[in-house]
């Protein structure tokens, strides 16, 4: 599929393409014909889920066209409008949720909510219940959801309902890290009214940088460090935050009394 950006990051993507194919891995890649990006849209997360859509018919083509039996459909968050294609074709459709389990609950939980809730979740007094989580204070939830009317909103119902209809969720966690919520996923407890997919927890995927076998400071500090004893700390990717809001963080780590290991992404420059 072309990449509806600059030239920049075309090339990245055709770069990343190559240097999979140099591997020799059992993977094809297929071009998809180029199709003209939606003008209307009101959020980048309603733009990418409209411009998947506008692919179906390719997508069909080559299914069709392929030469051999297509077993699934692993599908990327955005490309959930392919479930009617897979169910047109009889073919099972499984979803690949990079997040983690935790914000899986939350998508899940989400039209739960939309229902229960019907102001804005900005004007609601105390906190916000989900599956499995610690409860929420209503003014910390997601940006992308703080507006119903948004288009960014609206994507996001539009996968808790259409993830209940798969085979089953592939999701970026590991038992090890987010048992109670997988659990809880799995359990159905996020939508009580449906029976929950099969859940296959498969990471966390990571990017192995090449090199020697040195190991990072921070693992070699949790090799010595007794199981359970660390508290791990990481704010996602759109988790940034300014200096001074990250010391209090540290102070506040620090004063618990235990040890602590954390991600800490841009804007926080200078920080260790």
């Amino acid at each position: 599929m072309q990449t509806p950006t600059a030239d920049s990051m075309s090339n990245i993507t055709e770069s990343y393409l190559r240097s999979v194919d140099s591997l020799n891995l059992p993977i094809n890649f297929q071009q998809l014909p180029v199709v003209k990006p939606p003008a209307q849209f009101d959020d980048p997360e309603e733009f990418i889920t409209i411009y998947v859509q506008l692919h179906l018919p390719h997508v069909k083509d080559a299914i069709a066209t392929s030469g051999s039996r297509v077993a699934a459909l692993v599908l990327d968050p955005f490309a959930t409008s392919l479930i009617d294609l897979g169910n047109e074709l009889n073919i099972p459709c499984y979803i690949f949720h990079t997040s983690n389990a935790a914000f899986l609950s939350l998508v899940l939980h989400l039209p739960i909510l939309d229902e229960k809730i019907k102001q804005e979740f900005s004007e609601i007094d105390g906190s916000i219940n989900i599956p499995a989580i610690s409860p929420i204070p209503s003014h910390l939830m997601p940006p992308i959801l703080m507006n119903k009317k948004s288009g960014s909103y609206k994507s996001f119902m539009y996968l808790g309902r259409r993830y209940m209809e798969v085979k089953g969720i592939i999701v970026n966690s590991s038992i090890a890290l987010e048992e109670e919520v997988l659990k809880a996923v799995a359990e159905g407890q996020c939508a009580p009214d449906k029976p929950a997919p099969e859940i296959y927890p498969i990471g966390p995927i990571i990017s192995i940088p090449k090199g020697g076998p040195e190991e990072h400071e921070c693992i070699k500090w949790l090799n010595f460090q007794q199981p359970k004893s660390v508290i791990f700390l990481c704010f996602g990717s759109r988790g940034g935050f300014e200096l001074p809001q990250v010391k209090e963080i540290a102070i506040g780590l620090e004063h618990s009394g235990h040890q602590f290991l954390w991600a800490v992404r841009a804007p926080c420059t200078g920080i260790k």
